[in-house]
């Protein structure tokens, strides 16, 4: 009988418990939910799986920022199989295509996908590090958000990836008290880099060496490159070109992009190696196919030169759009004037002038003083109209930035450019 009584009390209790449950889910449900940084509510749902936010924290594409997802599960089937793939783009943008030949560094299911495009792996070409939780991601994302103006922010954890180098210096200890993994070696070289430029902390080049040999240890291709650069401009250890060119290609051969053009630029002039412009040109290819800018600006290079290859100013055109669009100011510049021209590439006036100012915003001198000279004459077939004083603002930047050989010359247009705006200015015209 007391047992009976008993179940027949827990009967009551869980009945009054589940409408209590009940009663604080409607109230809760009925407050605004509180964000949490990187994370988005409310009324998403994950684009795979179709669960709500209610069910839990959502984070959107890092890429394009329209479409949510419950877990990097479901973020991957639906880039995969679910028709993300065709549609993301970074906004302002193109929409992307499926990977192509000429979508460098894509490659199907990456083992370490970069949590951005999901083709690539997250160390291909100039990758980015994040500082905090060690993720990487790959160099054409990151010139993809750079161009984007998007704030530089980790796409897992949103932790700056600017931040104060004494910051970063204490983050890459904590990094190091984890247990190994991939993060240890990019860890150890990036506070190699630190002691060598003295950011953050006293400057060491013996110290940083060693954080250099500890990511060789702990497998960073990467950890070869800035060992490297060591032995080739002397920085804790004596100049030794032979040792430079072993460690660069030490991590060519670890697939390292940086490596690879430095090996490929010691084998095409023969420092420290015997000259091979074959090995020079495959070694280069290799970098470029990755993404990395200078890499795909020295394979241009080498086309419209004929140097280890056949002479193809098609190749170049397509070699200089691609380091443009990763931010290669010398690139902008000279695929703008093959644009102008018509030289390997269709004539297009606008898309020339669009490159000439990209060249000229990413620094590149000779693009600043083309500029300078066009707002100072107009050229109304590149959509320039007549500004005095824009040439007079561009002309002082290209000479900033100009070298010894050029500097007079552009010194005898910004003068010019001033006294015709003086002039101007004293008819009442700026123009």
């Amino acid at each position: 009988y007391a047992t009976a009584r008993v179940r027949a009390w827990c009967r009551v209790q869980i009945t009054q418990l589940r409408d209590s449950v009940g009663s604080v889910a409607g109230t809760m449900a009925a407050l605004p939910p509180k964000k949490k940084k990187g994370a988005s509510v409310g009324g998403d749902i994950c684009g795979q799986c179709k669960a709500t936010a209610a069910l839990g924290v959502m984070k959107r594409c890092g890429r394009c920022r329209s479409v949510c997802y419950c877990s990097p599960e479901c973020q991957k089937l639906h880039w995969k199989v679910g028709g993300h793939k065709r549609v993301c783009k970074v906004p302002g943008a193109q929409p992307r295509a499926t990977a192509t030949a000429d979508d460098v560094g894509a490659g199907a299911d990456p083992e370490h996908p970069c949590p951005i495009c999901l083709e690539r792996e997250d160390t291909t070409g100039e990758s980015a590090f994040c500082y905090s939780c060690g993720q990487a991601f790959c160099g054409a994302c990151k010139f993809g958000i750079i161009a984007a103006g998007h704030t530089q922010a980790c796409p897992v954890c949103r932790a700056n990836l600017a931040a104060p180098f004494a910051a970063q210096h204490a983050c890459l200890h904590k990094m190091l008290e984890r247990p190994p993994g991939r993060h240890t070696g990019p860890a150890q070289r990036v506070l190699g880099m630190l002691y060598q430029e003295g950011d953050g902390v006293t400057r060491n080049p013996k110290t940083a060496i060693l954080w250099y040999r500890k990511s060789i240890a702990s497998g960073d291709a990467a950890g070869y490159t800035q060992l490297g650069y060591c032995y080739e401009y002397g920085f804790g250890v004596k100049v030794n070109l032979a040792e430079a060119a072993k460690a660069y290609g030490a991590g060519a051969e670890g697939g390292d992009a940086t490596a690879q053009c430095n090996f490929s630029t010691m084998l095409d002039t023969g420092r420290g190696v015997p000259q091979n412009r074959a090995a020079a040109v495959k070694w280069l290819r290799r970098s470029a196919e990755q993404g990395y800018p200078r890499a795909e600006y020295n394979m241009a290079c080498f086309y419209e030169h004929g140097r280890g290859v056949k002479h193809d100013l098609v190749q170049a055109g397509k070699w200089h759009r691609r380091a443009a669009d990763h931010s290669d100011g010398r690139s902008a510049f000279r695929f703008a004037m093959q644009l102008e021209l018509g030289q390997g590439v269709p004539q297009n006036l606008p898309e020339a002038q669009k490159y000439l100012q990209l060249g000229a915003t990413l620094g590149d001198f000779r693009a600043q003083a083309t500029l300078a000279e066009k707002c100072r004459i107009g050229d109304p077939h590149g959509g320039v109209g007549k500004d005095l004083g824009k040439a007079v603002e561009w002309y002082r930047k290209s000479v900033a930035g100009s070298d010894d050989e050029t500097r007079g010359r552009l010194q005898q247009g910004l003068a010019q450019a001033e006294r015709e705006l003086a002039a101007a200015t004293s008819r009442g015209s700026g123009r």
